[in-house]
């Protein structure tokens, strides 16, 4: 099953400038950077597409294949989550 996530907000912002995201957690004062695919795969997070079209994207736009980009993105997942900067919609309580 594809699971969509959103944004953690309102303690977490975010922006893309030139093919980069920027992510900051407020309540932790932190920030990360995503570039090329990692700013493509927040994009797709913060828009809330399911995690198969987000992948679909990326194999579609970048020379990755679709295992190497469906391991990839459920890594970043993990690593956002970890941080806070993400939730599953479907589990959000």
């Amino acid at each position: 099953m594809s699971r969509r996530f959103q944004v953690n907000a309102p303690g977490v912002v975010s922006e893309v400038i030139d093919g980069e995201a920027i992510i900051m957690n407020l309540r932790s004062g932190h920030y990360f950077s995503a570039q090329g695919v990692g700013a493509s795969l927040w994009i797709g997070l913060k828009s809330g597409s399911l995690e198969a079209d987000i992948a679909t994207h990326v194999t579609t736009h970048y020379a990755m294949g679709a295992a190497e980009v469906t391991v990839a993105l459920a890594s970043f997942i993990r690593e956002l989550a970890t941080h806070d900067l993400v939730v599953d919609r479907d589990t959000r309580a």
